[in-house]
């Protein structure tokens, strides 16, 4: 038998820290931003090309845009998903394995020990 309460109260949860999955969103903007940035400083600039340093600096920015990449879009969909209202839904573990923030960070984790 489910616990009614408890459904609603996770519900409530859920909502109550919205604001949370907006500063992923922000911090995954601001990591993808920032490091094309860096990416273009290093790629338009003969003298940085040049130097091994800073192509592994580029090779590590390129790195956190996929890192970025990862926290925009998964504090972009779990605010769709609060909004739907189907944030509390059980999901297997495969549905949520192949989720594209987690294909990301899984992405991620593997190109920094390149």
């Amino acid at each position: 038998m489910v616990n009614i309460s408890l459904n609603s109260s996770s519900e409530e949860n859920f909502t109550a820290n919205v604001h949370l999955y907006w500063i992923y969103v922000g911090q995954g903007l601001f990591l993808m931003v920032a490091n094309v940035l860096i990416i273009g400083a290093i790629a338009f600039h003969e003298p940085l090309r040049q130097r091994k340093e800073y192509i592994v600096i580029a090779g590590l920015a390129f790195v956190d845009i996929s890192q970025g990449f990862g926290f925009f879009t998964a504090g972009l969909i779990r605010n769709v998903y609060i909004i739907e209202g189907t944030a509390g839904k059980l999901v297997s573990r495969v549905a949520c394995l192949v989720k594209p923030w987690n294909m990301a960070f899984m992405w991620r984790s593997q190109l920094l020990t390149v």
